[in-house]
């Protein structure tokens, strides 16, 4: 196990817009596909952690799950412990080998070796990125609006997962994902396919003039912050992480045609979702959590 912080790379140049987006349907919890280049997307299961979402493209990958609202992660809460039980039962574990961290809203990394020194407690140490080898281990991060992603390489049997609210999403914590999974296990972007799970969507996301400010600061490109900020309603900033997520994991080397993205909206959808900023402090939390194939041969 090792703890890293990875250093900044300025994103790419700006990308053509006028995509369309698809439609989340939460009657159903799919994708509806309306000339979409996320490909391939998410389908609704039911597992021992009640519905849960599945990205279609990562199952010869990696087992993974996004829960909905039918468990409740939150740290102190008394559904808490039985939520992990249920949770390492759907993805194939014991609810002690699934490893977490002290999220903290930055890019630092968490690296979980197979046949490495022993994993830390949940919990105690700080970082929102955590990539592995260890097929008997399952990586998670908690949410409640901020970006939940997970990172799977069936090449080599190794997985990421990613933690990035805004601030997160300002330092790169997706880029810091590929990095480490290239840099501790030899991945090749190429080669890797990566799922954005329910977060919190532009439409709803309306931040502060700091917010904005502090992506500049952050490095990001004139033409990126057109591309992922916009004027809402009341005149104030609205941030897409949906499209600042996936556009820095292209700029990291992931093919655009293997990023899938949800584009659930968690504070749109409370029947489907925790959400912190339709809920407040005392919201739930979801989980997004993977855990490696051991790759073939």
């Amino acid at each position: 196990m090792a703890v890293a912080g990875s250093g900044s790379r300025a994103p790419g140049a700006g990308r053509a817009s006028g995509r369309r987006r698809p439609v989340f349907d939460p009657s159903s919890l799919k994708i509806l596909a309306v000339s979409s280049p996320w490909l391939p997307s998410f389908e609704l299961c039911h597992l021992a952690c009640g519905r849960a979402l599945r990205c279609r493209d990562l199952p010869q990958a990696a087992s993974h799950l996004f829960t909905t609202r039918d468990v409740d992660a939150r740290p102190g809460s008394p559904e808490a412990a039985a939520a992990w039980e249920r949770i390492a039962a759907a993805i194939g574990t014991s609810s002690s080998r699934i490893l977490r961290a002290h999220q903290v809203h930055g890019r630092a990394v968490l690296i979980a070796r197979l046949n490495g020194v022993p994993y830390p407690a949940p919990g105690s140490v700080d970082a929102d990125v955590l990539v592995s080898d260890d097929p008997s281990v399952a990586l998670a991060v908690r949410v409640a609006d901020c970006v939940p992603v997970l990172i799977a390489d069936a090449r080599l049997g190794v997985v990421a997962a990613i933690h990035a609210g805004w601030r997160g999403t300002a330092a790169r914590a997706a880029c810091a994902g590929v990095e480490a999974l290239a840099g501790a296990f030899g991945s090749r972007p190429g080669d890797l396919h990566a799922a954005i799970g329910p977060s919190i969507g532009p439409a709803a996301y309306e931040v502060g003039e700091e917010v904005r400010a502090a992506f500049d600061a952050a490095g990001h490109g004139r033409l990126s912050l057109a591309r992922w900020f916009s004027t809402g309603p009341r005149g104030r900033p609205h941030l897409d992480v949906w499209q600042a997520n996936a556009d820095q994991l292209t700029d990291a080397g992931v093919p655009a045609a293997r990023i899938a993205c949800a584009r659930a909206c968690t504070a749109s959808h409370p029947e489907w979702f925790f959400s912190h900023r339709g809920q407040g402090a005392h919201a739930g939390r979801l989980v997004a959590a993977i855990r490696a194939f051991r790759p073939a041969g």
